[in-house]
């Protein structure tokens, strides 16, 4: 059975399949309440004797690394696919100094056109390679 047709199968028993990990995990909080099955004598915290203590925690946990991780890529990490072509110009290069008579160098003369990006891997735009 390849991955496709485990994928549809699955999907086929969607509602089957969650109530399997339901008790699954009713299991564990049952087992953990057992004292003869995990050993909570070394507790360092109350909270860590209550049964399903650690299934709850993670959980959370889950849930607000999901959250956070949302807010703090809305903030400025996520951005457009076509953030590089809105025909902004680049800024120019620090080797690139205009002169004192206004002249300017080649590289701000050509500030406004664009040169494609390099796709090679390890490769520079002039076929050169990157250490």
């Amino acid at each position: 059975m390849n991955l496709v047709n485990l994928i549809q199968f699955l999907r086929d028993r969607l509602k089957t399949l969650i109530w399997i990990a339901y008790a699954i995990l009713a299991l564990v909080v049952v087992l953990d309440a057992i004292p003869a099955i995990v050993d909570k004598e070394h507790a360092h915290t109350a909270l860590e004797r209550w049964p399903g203590f650690w299934a709850l925690y993670g959980f959370v946990a889950c849930v607000l690394i999901i959250i956070l991780s949302k807010w703090y890529g809305h903030l400025g990490i996520m951005t457009r696919e076509d953030y590089y072509e809105d025909g902004a110009e680049a800024p120019p290069s620090p080797g690139a100094a205009t002169s004192a008579s206004g002249g300017g160098s080649e590289h701000s003369r050509q500030a406004g056109k664009s040169k494609p990006a390099a796709h090679g891997h390890g490769h520079t735009s002039k076929g050169g390679h990157h250490d």
